[in-house]
């Protein structure tokens, strides 16, 4: 933890005294390189902020959430197939000597002939996939687990809302399942 202990990050006129409800964890290994933690009063909020610096090599783990996620229903799959086709993996099959495949031993160099495929199979994949897919540009309030079969239970509780009469109270009842 890198909290001051005792320090106050809580404070809401109707309490008594201040509480420590915002908290700060670390790994050991990176609390070596965090510094200069302090809590920033006056924000607005009964939260202080908590501030602090990360300090070392800068090679930090790229945020998933951030790298695009690639729309494959917009996707230009002929153009994506045909990359491959123009792909020259020859060079490395020939110089991988398959002709042993029922031998699951693999010499040295045939185990690196694999790798460097295997490679460049990747490295041709994720050229193609820039290439002729689109990565998925979600809006402000976009949420990634939201599904077709969500959105159309959606259309249908609101379908219901709409529907609703009054006088009866079966209508009302369809609109609770579904909203349920």
């Amino acid at each position: 933890m890198l909290n001051t202990p005792g320090a106050e990050t809580f404070f809401r006129r109707n309490l008594t005294k201040p509480s420590v409800i915002d908290l700060s964890f670390t790994t050991k290994d990176l609390k070596l390189l965090i510094n200069d933690w302090q809590l920033i009063p006056d924000l607005g909020s009964d939260h202080q902020g908590i501030l602090f610096t990360i300090t070392g090599s800068g090679n930090l783990t790229e945020n998933p959430l951030n790298s695009g996620r690639y729309n494959t229903d917009k996707a230009d799959w002929p153009n994506f197939a045909n990359s491959f086709k123009t792909a020259n993996f020859d060079k490395i099959l020939n110089s991988i000597e398959l002709s042993n495949a029922a031998s699951i031993e693999l010499s040295k160099s045939e185990e690196l002939g694999l790798d460097e495929l295997a490679q460049e199979l990747t490295d041709n994949i994720t050229l193609a996939a820039r290439a002729y897919i689109p990565v998925y540009k979600p809006g402000a309030h976009a949420k990634p687990w939201w599904t077709p079969e969500l959105k159309a239970l959606r259309q249908k509780m609101i379908k219901d809302q709409r529907d609703i009469d009054y006088v009866s109270p079966a209508s009302k009842s369809a609109y609770l399942k579904s909203r349920a």
